[in-house]
């Protein structure tokens, strides 16, 4: 049954993110110019994961290779 708070879980740990959350996260990959396994590591998510947020947030959900 989904969360009426509309937040998702993530992964085998089941924790959830604010929408405000996710997009701090990937700002400071767009703005601060960090790597996203670093921002990853640091805010103790899967890189892949952080990458999903940022395709979600920027994209509208899409995700498209660069030079692809």
């Amino acid at each position: 049954m989904p969360d009426p708070s509309g937040e998702r879980t993530t992964g085998a740990t089941g924790r959830r993110f604010t929408e405000e959350y996710k997009e701090q996260a990937i700002t400071f990959v767009i703005d601060g110019g960090r790597p996203v396994a670093e921002v990853a590591r640091n805010i103790g998510v899967h890189e892949m994961t952080l990458g999903k947020w940022g395709c979600a947030t920027y994209a509208g959900g899409r995700c498209e290779v660069a030079g692809g």
